[in-house]
């Protein structure tokens, strides 16, 4: 199926699905932020494409600095309180290099997941996996879990797992399950490779496959620069293992926990015209946590950290900023 049409049906399928099962009111929604966002669906994103050891990977990349299998970036300073972002499906660490820069009164480490970045590209890639090696990131110190989208489901996992490493979560945009039908056509979509003849290219090409409205143009072009790679025949991949983006959307159709293991206080961050809807979610998330739960609706899709930076990043740092208050 062309990759085109594949996303075309997904998001058919989403749409369907989203209406059949009915969407749950967000209630009272943070009014600095707006009221309730719209339930716009649009495509998901996916992208990479075929190279002998994977997308955006070559043997002469260099493996992990750190002592595990995990490429780790790191903002601030080990004697900060820490917060931990963990990127979606098709990201890398460096996606959180603006609001790692921003939060000045923290230590935020940001490791790019297996089969992405510079981090190992070999299987296994399953939550498991994923989970396991994050522990060796986090060692015995707890501090504030950030996730986006897949990463998100990352750090409910984690915390099911480890809850003493846990203080506080906040989740942006999360992708936390997925319907086995949705999730095999996004998987699908995602075998569909996609390169670039340049840079700009790229940059003009994540605007249509992350539904962006607002991000800023110096942006995206900075973190592509990054997340990209030029192959031998000089065209542009992103720097990810495409077996891992399919195993990681066969995961997503799998249960999440409940949210009961993360009783922490918790930010939740939504787009008000993404793709995704978090409605299926709000009212059991809301019932199980009370006040401890917040939730900031901001002007942008489903890539905030791009298309509504500012208010994003404002929320986060208020939010850590209260685990000291």
């Amino acid at each position: 199926m062309p990759e085109l049409a594949a996303r075309r049906l997904c998001t058919a399928t989403i749409r369907r699905w989203t209406t059949a099962e009915g969407r749950s009111s967000r209630g009272n929604v943070d009014t600095k932020s707006a009221q309730s966002r719209s339930t716009f669906v649009a495509s998901v994103p996916v992208g990479g494409l075929a190279s002998p050891l994977g997308d955006g990977w070559t043997a002469t990349d260099t493996p992990p600095k750190d002592k595990g299998a995990l490429h780790v970036h790191s903002w601030g300073r080990a004697s900060q309180p820490r917060v931990v972002c963990l990127h979606g499906v098709t990201g890398h660490g460096g996606h959180f290099a603006p609001l790692g820069r921003s939060l000045t009164g923290c230590e935020v480490l940001a490791p790019d997941l297996l089969g992405h970045g510079r981090s190992r590209h070999a299987p296994p890639w399953s939550i498991d996996a994923h989970v396991e090696e994050l522990l060796g990131v986090a060692g015995d110190r707890p501090g504030t879990w950030l996730g986006h989208s897949f990463g998100a489901r990352l750090v409910l996992e984690l915390a099911a797992r480890a809850p003493h490493l846990v203080e506080r979560v906040v989740l942006l945009e999360p992708a936390l399950h997925l319907p086995p039908h949705v999730a095999l056509l996004a998987a699908t979509s995602a075998l569909a490779g996609r390169t670039y003849a340049s840079l700009a290219d790229a940059v003009e090409g994540r605007y249509e496959e992350s539904v962006l409205s607002t991000a800023p143009r110096e942006l995206v072009a900075s973190e592509l620069a990054e997340h990209l790679v030029q192959g031998d025949d000089g065209r542009f991949r992103y720097r990810f293992t495409r077996s891992a983006i399919v195993t990681a959307f066969g995961e997503l159709a799998t249960r999440p926990p409940p949210f009961s293991i993360a009783d922490v206080p918790t930010l939740v961050v939504l787009g008000r015209t993404s793709y995704l809807t978090y409605d299926l979610h709000l009212d059991d998330h809301r019932a199980e946590l009370g006040d401890l739960l917040q939730v900031v609706v901001v002007e942008g899709g489903h890539t905030i950290l791009w298309d509504a930076f500012d208010q994003t990043a404002e929320a986060i740092a208020e939010f850590v900023a209260a685990r000291a208050a």
